[in-house]
């Protein structure tokens, strides 16, 4: 691996776990626990919220199935505010990506060529 890269290559991958997998595992895997920890607990709780909001849909419909009485949907702030905690833990990842590429870059600048 290039030493110019070397920074880079590696902070790519928590860019990827950060953006594309579980927001806040990339924080956390780079070393950076406390935001890592926060982003996570963010976006779990609202994957639990949203998860309540679709479970109390399907339990409702299963309900209608049998009794044939109309019930009415689960509180909409279940899956707004799930997916608002989601969006903000997104963001906050997205923060913490930047911060890792740019401190990435900034290393690899410093970092002298390995010779041999």
């Amino acid at each position: 691996m290039a030493a110019s890269r070397q920074h880079r290559d590696r902070a790519l991958a928590w860019i990827l776990w950060n953006q594309a997998a579980t927001p806040g595992l990339g924080t956390w895997l780079a070393g950076r626990r406390a935001a890592g920890i926060v982003e996570m607990a963010l976006a779990l709780a609202g994957f639990l919220l949203f998860c309540a909001f679709f479970a109390g849909l399907v339990a409702g419909a299963f309900r209608e199935f049998r009794t044939g009485e109309p019930l009415a949907p689960p509180p909409a702030w279940l899956w707004r505010g799930g997916l608002g905690l989601f969006g903000v833990a997104w963001g906050l990842a997205l923060a913490s990506s930047v911060r890792l590429w740019r401190e990435a870059g900034r290393r690899d600048r410093e970092t002298p060529p390995r010779v041999g």
